[in-house]
């Protein structure tokens, strides 16, 4: 068998599984953004299910203290949320990590004003 020949098999055969596979990912992609909204906010999702963004990581990704207003952390998130707007070359991952911390601080202002 002549070499360009069996070089073009091998291309081939090798762009076909690279192909399925990066199919297989879209749809898993495309599925994982239907379930859970977009592909940001299933990142945040996924933060907040498996639990791990403590109080203390949101307020460091904020840069708020636990003793803050709703107000300064409200300020802090839609700051935080314009600068990195992925359409000003922004990160959708650092947007989801943002809003997942503030979620996590509604919940614990939730509880402060409960306790008072």
């Amino acid at each position: 068998m002549p070499v360009p020949k069996f070089i073009a098999q091998l291309l081939i055969v090798g762009g076909t599984y690279l192909f399925r596979a990066f199919l297989e990912a879209y749809k898993q992609a495309l599925y994982n953004a239907h379930v859970r909204g977009t592909a940001a906010g299933a990142a945040g999702q996924v933060f907040r299910e498996e639990g791990k963004m403590s109080v203390e990581e949101a307020c460091n990704i904020l840069g708020v203290s636990r003793s803050d207003s709703r107000e300064n952390i409200l300020k802090r998130y839609e700051f935080l949320q314009t600068v990195n707007d992925p359409s000003r070359g922004g990160s959708p991952y650092l947007q989801s990590k943002i809003r997942g911390a503030k979620e996590i601080l509604e919940e614990e202002l939730k509880k402060r004003d409960k306790s008072v």
